[in-house]
């Protein structure tokens, strides 16, 4: 199946089933830290394919009037906090950033692309 479509169909879901005037996000998923970088960990969370996927959903999620929040880049950058699963992480930690870039985007601000408000 393709994935582009199975994002809209997400997002039409989602938009369908928000109540009437409710802001939606969208944020991108960061890629695992560089111990993640093992085989079975790659072929877990298929490391590689992440960055073509947040490329492919966040204009399918923009056109459904969602915010998207591009976390990736600044996540990527923190590589600290990880639990054993190379996914999930530990409070506090770069999940942290995910509520600040939300916070400013509730608050209106747009600053170096973090926020595309469709």
């Amino acid at each position: 199946e393709d994935y582009r479509g199975a994002m809209r169909r997400a997002a039409g879901a989602a938009s369908q089933h928000a109540p009437s005037g409710s802001r939606l996000f969208f944020w991108t998923t960061p890629v695992g830290h560089p111990y993640c970088n093992s085989t079975d960990a790659r072929g877990k969370y298929d490391w590689d394919q992440i960055p073509g996927r947040n490329a492919a959903a966040s204009p399918v999620f923009a056109d459904a009037g969602f915010t998207v929040l591009d976390v990736a880049p600044l996540t990527n950058l923190r590589p600290d906090r990880h639990l054993a699963d190379c996914f999930h992480r530990c409070l506090p930690g770069p999940s942290m950033l995910w509520v600040q870039v939300m916070h400013a985007a509730l608050l209106g601000y747009r600053q170096g692309g973090c926020c595309d408000q469709a």
